[in-house]
C-alpha cells in the first residue's frame, strides 16, 4: 500500500510535469499570451490579410520584395533585425517611403536567446528600437520576437520599450531551398480574413537562408488573394493599432 508520503510525491511529480509542459507552451507557441498579450490575428470583418516579412533588410531580397509589392500596389510589413539595419538603412528608408511598416525583431536574432533574461532582452529590443529610429525618424511600437517564441523576460522588454507582442495565424516556410509553388499554396490554402503571414526577406544568424521563394511567390499569393475577395493590407491597419510611438 502506498503511504501518503509516496503519493503526495508522485502528486507533486505529476504536477511539476504539467506545469512545465504549460511554460513549454507559453513560450514556444506563437499564439500563446501566457506571458502578455500577443497580438497573433486580426479582425475578420476587414477583409484584409497582412503580409509580414522577417530578418531583413537583405540586399537582393528586399529590393526585389519591394519591387513585386510595388507592381500590385500591395503594403506590408517588415520586422527587420537590428544589425541588418545598422548595415543597410537606406533598404528601411526605401521601404517606409513606399508605405510598407517597419517593426522591431530584435538586435541580433540569437536562437538561444530564450534562455536570456531580463537585461540582455531589455537591450535587445532597445538597440534594435534605436536602430529602425536612426533610419526613419519613428520608434516602432510593435515587436515580433525571434522564432515567435516569448518569456516573461521578453515580455517584459517589450513592455518596457512601449511595444506590442505580434506573432501570426500563417507561415510560407519559406526557408532555404523552398520550392515557391509551395509556399504559395501553404499561404493560400483556406486563407481567411484577418489573417497574419509570415514570410522572410532575410536571414539571422543560425543558418543561411536567403528567401528566394519569398520573391517569386508574391505575386502568386497577391492574385489568390484578390479571387477570393482579399486584399493584402498593412499589418497596423489590420490590428487597428499604431505602427510608431507618437512625437
Amino acid at each position: 500500500m502506498l503511504d501518503g508520503f509516496t503519493i503526495g510525491a508522485a502528486l507533486l511529480g505529476t504536477g511539476a510535469l504539467a506545469g512545465a509542459g504549460v511554460a513549454a507552451r507559453g513560450a514556444f507557441h506563437p499564439r500563446s499570451s501566457l506571458f502578455g498579450r500577443v497580438l497573433w490575428q486580426g479582425s475578420a470583418g476587414t477583409q484584409g490579410v497582412a503580409l509580414t516579412f522577417d530578418d531583413g533588410p537583405t540586399p537582393g531580397i528586399t529590393d526585389a520584395i519591394l519591387d513585386a509589392l510595388g507592381v500590385a500596389g500591395a503594403k506590408a510589413a517588415f520586422f527587420v533585425i537590428g544589425e541588418h539595419a545598422r548595415a543597410h538603412p537606406e533598404l528601411l528608408r526605401r521601404a517606409y517611403e513606399e508605405g510598407h511598416m517597419l517593426a522591431n525583431h530584435s538586435m541580433h536574432h540569437h536562437r538561444l536567446g530564450l534562455c536570456r533574461r531580463d537585461r540582455y532582452w531589455l537591450e535587445e529590443v532597445g538597440a534594435a528600437q534605436a536602430a529602425v529610429e536612426d533610419a526613419i525618424g519613428l520608434r516602432p511600437c510593435l515587436f515580433r520576437p525571434p522564432m515567435g517564441f516569448t518569456s516573461l523576460h521578453i515580455a517584459q522588454a517589450a513592455r518596457a520599450h512601449d511595444c506590442s507582442m505580434i506573432t501570426w495565424s500563417r507561415r510560407g516556410f519559406d526557408s532555404l531551398g523552398a520550392d515557391p509553388q509551395r509556399v504559395v499554396d501553404r499561404v493560400l490554402d483556406r486563407l481567411g480574413a484577418g489573417e497574419i503571414v509570415v514570410l522572410h526577406d532575410g536571414i539571422d544568424g543560425a543558418h543561411r537562408r536567403p528567401s528566394r521563394a519569398s520573391v517569386a511567390a508574391i505575386p502568386p499569393i497577391l492574385a489568390g488573394l484578390e479571387r477570393v475577395g482579399l486584399r493584402a493590407v498593412r499589418l497596423d491597419e489590420l490590428l487597428g493599432v499604431d505602427a510608431y510611438a507618437s512625437s
